[in-house]
């Protein structure tokens, strides 16, 4: 995942609000969990190119995972006091405990069964201290139906030039994204293709499988403050871990 794609990543992410969402995480973080003297600790998962990780690293002790090689390499150029390892979230193999676990840019989508997402959430659950909180988005079956279903998203730059089609199934709730890209060398261009695929769940199977692993968790829309709903284009979960 993200192999090929890595080596564009951030030109074509440019908009996503790291700096608002690393805000709302300290926002819930002080909320919920008791301070302490030395830098709380905060596991990223799915840190990708780092991008939020090197906001959430001002803050906090940070420790990132992520499946993909690729990206983890950018990552390490932007954050330097972070603990990288390349890992799957649905088995972390680590020891460590947590403060703030918090995983966003929608990485929980990626799991194609409840089994996935279920083991996921025991394994946050199972690496968080008492009263500590776990924080993720979501996207919802709304925005990949009426907003990315049958779109193509073009983008033209000297050097580069992107398409990327979208394709929901909404028995499979499977959106398929089929990005291909075509990057100048020299007086020729390389063509590379990437597909990749979300799905969508809906608040009360992810609450469930939550409140299944430990979790007491809230559903949060994506200005931060209103009640989640299907309706949105993502939601937030904040889930706590009892003292």
């Amino acid at each position: 995942m993200y192999d090929e794609f890595a080596m564009i990543y951030d030109r074509f992410m440019s908009d996503i609000p790291y700096e608002e969402w690393a805000s709302y995480i300290d926002d819930i973080v002080k909320a919920n969990v008791v301070a302490s003297e030395d830098k709380l600790k905060l596991l990223e998962l799915g840190c990708g190119s780092g991008n939020l990780t090197s906001y959430l690293a001002k803050t906090y002790d940070v420790t990132g995972i992520d499946i993909s090689k690729k990206m983890l390499e950018m990552a390490k150029g932007k954050c330097i006091d972070a603990k990288l390892y390349e890992m799957d979230m649905r088995d972390m193999k680590l020891d460590e405990r947590f403060d703030v676990i918090v995983s966003f840019c929608d990485c929980m989508n990626y799991m194609p069964d409840k089994k996935g997402l279920f083991d996921t959430f025991a394994e946050s659950y199972r690496l968080l201290e008492d009263g500590g909180v776990f924080v993720f988005d979501m996207k919802t079956e709304c925005y990949f139906r009426y907003d990315l279903d049958n779109s193509t998203i073009v983008e033209d730059e000297d050097d580069v030039y992107l398409v990327w089609q979208n394709c929901y199934d909404s028995k499979k709730k499977e959106n398929q994204y089929m990005i291909d890209f075509f990057v100048k060398d020299g007086e020729k261009y390389e063509r590379y293709r990437e597909v990749q695929s979300q799905y969508a769940y809906t608040i009360a199977e992810v609450k469930e499988l939550l409140v299944k692993a430990g979790f007491e968790a809230e559903v949060v829309a994506e200005d931060g403050q209103s009640d989640g709903s299907e309706d949105e284009v993502r939601n937030f979960f904040v889930c706590r871990k009892k003292r």
